[in-house]
């Protein structure tokens, strides 16, 4: 395997200007709100609305939806590999678009089929949105903030969190009046649209631009050292390689939680899914003020083990109204994981080997995805309730917080704005 990743050289992006005379930040912000909303239906609207037809529609157990979810994070892991790989011949900008064009492909197909084989496939491919979003989207934003790229980096999750609301809510509404079907095909034509919208909003970030590509082979020695033994690997270890205990835990199986505690249906978890994520929004919000500022080290490993401890909690059988406050108070600390985690990724490294953490980072977090899928779907298999899932998911969280912030008390990283 020819292991290469895409550097750009985009020093004409800061002059660029649209016709209509936008800069590119504002040019970037809004090209964030097509990218987020395929990412969401990529993601939550899997974790949540296709999780409801397979478990509801198509009878199958929550252990068979945790096998078939394999296929979608294990397809991450594949496109993460390769997705450099093709940014380099097509450019990141026509990776992303044929990404949201993957996207209507699968909830076309989804509606028109019933069989789990075809849908394990469809997964597979919708797999690669998630990969181009961290491999060929961001390294964009980042750019693109200049000497605030912490900044750009928050408001492109602020972006996601703000779309994520509105999508889960709607969804949940939608289908609350028609069958998946029609509703995936709803969603499929929301994914052509900002295929379109994304591919005129973004044209203009490419200009001045030229691709490089940079084998490992090519990297110094020092280069792979910064990468295998600096912060670098402490972030990615303890950190982006812990998240998915928490994330992957409450996406894939809290609406399973709802369904078997409290007997929700598809709509009143989508609200309570998309309720929960808003006070991130408020969190997020704050660190666009601060994340250039600060060393997000500590502050990143805080928000993990909070995040993980309150996932925790979730286990204890209790009134809905308290699980949902739970939830929230979840959300509230893993506002903090989203808005520094990729942030300390890109502080972690010398600028001229941002995409390649980049690129390590989405291979090793989705590797840590499936493995956490796998954890689940075995855990269940042994007779675990979801609730105790939930309790062995946010310990593991914890664990990998707490050495974060041991290790930021006896290291520093640079500022990002460097």
């Amino acid at each position: 395997m020819n292991n290469e990743l895409v550097v750009e050289n985009m020093p004409a992006v800061e002059e660029a200007k649209t016709r209509k005379g936008l800069d590119p930040f504002s040019l970037m912000v809004i090209a964030s709100f097509p990218a987020a909303m395929v990412l969401v239906l990529s993601w939550f609207g899997i974790y949540t609305f296709v999780n409801g037809y397979i478990v509801q529609d198509l009878g199958c157990s929550n252990q068979t939806w945790t096998a078939v979810t394999l296929w979608f994070s294990g397809g991450m892991i594949f496109w993460s590999i390769f997705c450099p790989e093709i940014s380099s011949v097509l450019g990141r900008r026509r990776t992303v678009i044929i990404s949201q064009i993957l996207a209507a492909g699968f909830y076309f197909g989804i509606a028109v089929t019933r069989n789990l084989v075809v849908i394990q496939i469809l997964l597979f491919l919708m797999s690669f949105v998630a990969a181009a979003y961290t491999v060929a989207w961001l390294p964009i934003v980042a750019h693109v903030g200049r000497k605030n790229p912490g900044r750009a980096l928050a408001i492109s999750q602020f972006t996601n969190i703000l779309i994520g609301v509105f999508a889960l809510i709607s969804g949940g509404y939608i289908l609350s009046h028609i069958n998946y079907q029609w509703g995936f095909v709803i969603f499929g034509s929301v994914c052509v649209v900002c295929a379109i919208f994304y591919s005129v909003t973004s044209r203009a970030l490419e200009e001045g631009m030229r691709s490089e590509v940079v084998t490992f082979r090519k990297f110094s020695k020092s280069d792979f050292l910064s990468l295998l033994t600096g912060p670098f690997a402490v972030v990615v270890l303890a950190g982006t390689c812990m998240e998915p205990f928490n994330y992957h835990t409450m996406n894939q199986l809290f609406p399973n939680l709802a369904r078997d505690l409290y007997h929700l249906s598809d709509k009143g978890i989508g609200a309570i899914v998309a309720l929960v994520r808003i006070p991130a929004l408020v969190v997020l919000i704050i660190l666009t003020y601060v994340v250039d500022k600060k060393n997000m080290f500590w502050l990143y490993g805080l928000s993990l083990a909070l995040s993980g401890l309150m996932l925790s909690t979730l286990s204890i059988p209790r009134e809905l109204g308290l699980t949902v406050v739970c939830s929230g108070v979840f959300y509230v600390f893993w506002g903090g994981v989203w808005g520094t985690e990729i942030v300390t990724v890109h502080a972690s490294v010398e600028p001229h080997l941002c995409d390649a953490a980049f690129g390590v980072m989405s291979v090793l977090g989705t590797v840590s995805v499936f493995m956490v899928g796998m954890a689940h779907n075995r855990m269940l298999a042994a007779g675990f309730s979801i609730p105790n899932v939930f309790l062995v998911c946010g310990i593991m969280t914890v664990i990998g917080g707490s050495t974060l912030i041991l290790y930021s008390r006896k290291r520093r990283i640079r500022n990002v704005s460097n």
